[in-house]
């Protein structure tokens, strides 16, 4: 036997004295030399897998050499049973089965269903076991179908929620829309602005426009005009509250709070203004024309309502500034005295309109919004060190052009040298200038 098998289990030297000290234990022998050797089983076209095993080697002849064993290692009988001692016969007897994992190993090794015993429930676990592997097989893999198939649903479940998130921070604005998706209520989402400038304006004539050409250009006239504004909101940080009708209303300071709301609300407007250019009226074929309106003052924003949940701002101020756009003239920006207020400092050119009526309000000073002026480098701030650089370089120019001229000699003046025309100063000599 030891000519023939390896001991493998358990890891002890395969000699008469070690087996008896492990009767108990389950002994694992493996073939010294491949069971396909000896035995050739013939396939149903005639040709031996033992000859076909003997061309594949050939055709591999440069596999690599894990694969060669892996493969004999395959063609290999293994056996495990267990080691009983006969007393009568003073001999130890190997009680054991071969170790299968499918009928295609059994195949290889030159075993038949009938080599095995037909006392026990070995042929039965063999076909019992096969029949059950293919069936595992087939569960595994309509399991991992399933599960590519789940992969992909959930990517298109995020590429879904991703297009449904950015369809609704569109609609309202993301912090609002974070808060009642936990569940806050929306009155909750409220919030005081103390400080905010508002923007409305509407097209001119637009009544009449509407009597002369058909609602689906009525519809394509407020599409250009309104994606035109829209871009333009984008650019300026300002958001856009709602257009009805022809109106357009934006706020700058909600709900991002910031110190240059009307800032970004006049740069808006003007280019607002200035993109008219670009927008014809079907009408008559004309440059379109419209009113704008600006007032900056406290507002109330949030969300109100159940359904069709909106971001609306509420107060005396919003009223204000449609009563700025109202009591305007086409193709100019009519602002508050608060708003000029805000403005004042800044590079922008307003003049005075004077008191006039505002229903609701009274008499109220307003201003036209012209421009935005062009900064000047002149204009600027400088830095105060700059003047003292100026007068030290000056200083050092002159001592060199006074030792120049006593240098008579024609030698070089070392004190000339020595005095450097760049002094040491935290400001750069750029600043300066040549």
């Amino acid at each position: 036997m030891v000519d023939i098998f390896t001991l493998e289990r358990p890891l002890t030297s395969f000699t008469w004295e070690d087996i008896l000290h492990h009767t108990n234990n389950v002994f694992q022998l493996v073939s010294k030399t491949r069971a396909s050797d000896n035995d050739v089983v013939e396939d149903g076209g005639g040709e031996t897998q033992d000859s076909d095993l003997r061309k594949s080697r050939k055709t591999s002849k440069g596999d690599k050499e894990d694969t060669e064993s892996t493969t004999s290692q395959i063609n290999l009988l293994q056996l495990k049973g267990q080691m009983m001692y006969m007393s009568e016969w003073d001999c130890i007897m190997f009680l054991g089965t071969p170790i299968m994992s499918s009928l295609d190993d059994m195949f290889k090794i030159g075993l038949y269903i009938n080599d095995l015993s037909m006392h026990d429930s070995s042929r039965d676990l063999v076909l019992a076991g096969t029949q059950q592997s293919a069936e595992l097989k087939l569960a595994l893999d309509q399991e991992q179908e399933k599960s590519r198939l789940l992969e992909q649903s959930m990517v298109q479940l995020d590429q879904e929620m991703q297009k449904t998130d950015a369809l609704l921070y569109q609609m309202i604005p993301k912090p609002v829309a974070d808060r009642l998706r936990k569940g806050e209520p929306s009155v909750e989402t409220c919030q005081v602005f103390d400080k905010v400038t508002i923007l409305f304006s509407d097209v001119v004539g637009f009544t009449t426009i509407c009597s002369q050409i058909t609602p689906m250009e009525v519809v394509s006239m407020l599409n250009a005009m309104y994606t035109e504004f829209d871009q333009l909101s984008e650019t300026h940080s300002v958001y856009k509250v709602e257009t009805i009708g022809d109106a357009y209303m934006a706020v700058s300071g909600a709900p991002t709070v910031t110190k240059y709301h009307a800032l970004h609300m006049c740069d808006m407007a003007l280019d607002m203004r200035d993109s008219m250019q670009h927008l014809t009226n079907p009408a008559n074929n004309d440059s379109m024309k419209i009113r704008i309106g600006v007032h900056t003052g406290t507002t109330v924003a949030g969300v109100v309502g159940i359904k069709m949940p909106r971001y609306c701002l509420f107060g005396d101020t919003v009223n204000t500034a449609s009563r700025m756009e109202t009591s305007g003239e086409a193709m100019k920006i009519h602002i508050s005295e608060t708003t000029k207020l805000e403005l004042d400092g800044y590079p922008y050119d307003v003049e005075e309109r004077g008191s006039i009526q505002v229903k609701g309000k009274g008499e109220m000073k307003t201003y036209w919004l012209v421009k935005k002026k062009l900064i000047d480098d002149q204009d600027l701030p400088t830095c105060p060190f700059v003047s003292i650089m100026q007068e030290e370089v000056r200083a050092r120019h002159k001592e060199e052009s006074l030792g120049r001229v006593l240098d008579t000699s024609g030698g070089v003046d070392t004190r000339a040298q020595a005095a450097s025309p760049i002094p040491y100063s935290p400001v750069s000599y750029k600043d300066v200038g040549s």
